[in-house]
């Protein structure tokens, strides 16, 4: 693929407990992305090597340093920060991974399509903890369609302003944020597959760039 597609590359990112087979769990993350990469750019070396620096952020400096590979991190609340403290170590640029959903504006929608995505986050089950909420609960409400408890909506929309771009009024502001922070590349993932979603999302970045 690689060899037909010029701009194809690799992107390696450890992978979220939640989604692990027991067997996976027991791996030694950071020895397997060390051997990924290297072994990506033995093989491909003019390829664009991309890695997951949640939890991994000492590695991925060393890593970016000794490969050229670049740093890919989640969009959040605390994404500036976080990529002004890596930029010094890096110098093929940054990464960022930016779910959307752009083409509804209704809370249902953002939780109904998104609220798994958020839950992943410790922060986000830690303030649904703290209002007597299990974590299990929400998920299979969630994946159900049921609607959830009021305050529950409340955390989870909260965050997903923090964890998505789902405001259209916001999107190149946010964007801008993110290159001037440091960040050279945004990954978009659309919260659902529609043609309207691409095409909103093409829409706005064409207003970007103008």
């Amino acid at each position: 693929m690689i060899a037909q597609h010029e701009n194809a590359g690799f992107c390696f990112v450890a992978g979220n407990p939640a989604y692990l087979a027991p067997e996976e769990k027991q791996l030694d993350t950071q020895s397997r992305l060390v051997d990924l990469v290297k072994g990506a750019k033995d093989r491909v070396e003019a390829a664009p090597v991309f890695i997951g620096a949640e939890g991994q952020s000492e590695l991925t400096s060393e890593l970016a340093s000794r490969y050229d590979a670049i740093p890919f991190m989640l969009l959040d609340g605390s994404i500036q920060s976080r990529i002004s403290e890596l930029k010094s170590t890096v110098d093929n640029g940054i990464g960022v991974y930016c779910p959307y959903l752009l083409s509804s504006a209704t809370n249902e929608d953002r939780i109904r399509l998104l609220g798994l995505y958020a839950l992943r986050r410790r922060w986000v089950r830690e303030s649904l903890r703290k209002i007597g909420i299990r974590t299990n609960d929400i998920r299979a409400q969630i994946s159900e369609g049921q609607r959830i408890d009021e305050s529950a909506r409340g955390i989870l929309n909260d965050a997903l302003q923090a964890l998505a771009l789902c405001d259209e009024h916001d999107f190149q502001d946010r964007l801008t944020k993110l290159a001037s922070a440091g960040a050279k590349y945004a990954a978009f993932l659309p919260a659902t597959e529609s043609v309207q979603e691409h095409e909103r999302l093409r829409q706005l970045i064409s207003d970007s760039a103008a």
